[in-house]
């Protein structure tokens, strides 16, 4: 198992997302997210942002497709910056920066920790790109999840370039939370709005807002044939 870990938020920052792309053995995502780009002459990331106009709709459209078709699923995190309290990440003396860093660990391992329990040897790549390094966040991910003396779900973590093709599922991590954020916050682009219409039409759901998602059942939003949850946080909600 791969898992592709990223993160997404608005101007504003009113939202972060947090965003994993499961992708266990038998994925062949890569493989066709290769396909696709020799057929189309893709070049570049696939990258939510990079939807602007409908040449690339189109294409990102059938990224949306190989990702529906095969094994790998989606899980992400939103947390509404509105009236957020960080007071609980640390001292009253200690800066913003620090308890936002340790909420990002936290976010992280609440995603994750759901779906990894039968989980061991796998692979965790987070985008390099990513704001929250400075609390050593892949440390403390190391220490969650592969505690001494205990089961090891990563046989390796590191931090790596979307950029480059071998991490490209990376790449569609990013597109599918880029959707969500979407809905939250709608584009001046439209093919930018009209490719988190196709996945919502793709999942057969009408919107990726907290009311589609809400009264899901855990077992089923940890469930792998399961292909795509949003939780949205809230301290009385157990982790989705």
């Amino acid at each position: 198992m791969i898992i592709y870990f990223d993160e997404s938020y608005d101007n504003d920052r009113n939202y972060i997302l947090y965003g994993a792309l499961f992708v266990p053995p038998s994925s062949t995502l890569h493989q066709q997210v290769t396909r696709i780009r020799a057929e189309t002459g893709l070049g570049g990331e696939i990258k939510y942002n990079r939807c602007k106009n409908n040449a690339k709709l189109a294409v990102f459209q059938k990224i949306v497709d190989a990702f529906m078709d095969d094994t790998a699923y989606f899980r992400c995190v939103v947390v509404d910056q509105h009236g957020f309290n960080y007071s609980g990440f640390g001292r009253a003396d200690e800066p913003l920066a620090l308890k936002q860093a340790r909420a990002y660990k936290k976010f992280a391992e609440m995603l994750l920790a759901k779906h990894v329990s039968r989980i061991e040897n796998a692979v965790f790549l987070a985008d390099a790109m990513t704001r929250c390094w400075g609390d050593e966040f892949l440390e403390k991910m190391r220490e969650c999840f592969n505690p001494s003396g205990g089961k090891k779900t990563f046989r390796h973590l590191a931090e790596v370039s979307s950029a480059l093709e071998q991490y490209q599922c990376l790449q569609v991590c990013d597109l599918l939370l880029g959707c969500v954020l979407n809905n939250l916050k709608p584009a001046r682009k439209e093919p930018k709005n009209q490719i988190r219409r196709y996945l919502c039409k793709c999942l057969d759901v009408p919107n990726l807002l907290l009311t589609t998602w809400k009264d899901i059942p855990l077992a089923i939003a940890k469930n792998p044939s399961t292909k795509f949850n949003v939780w949205y946080w809230s301290e009385k909600k157990t982790p989705r």
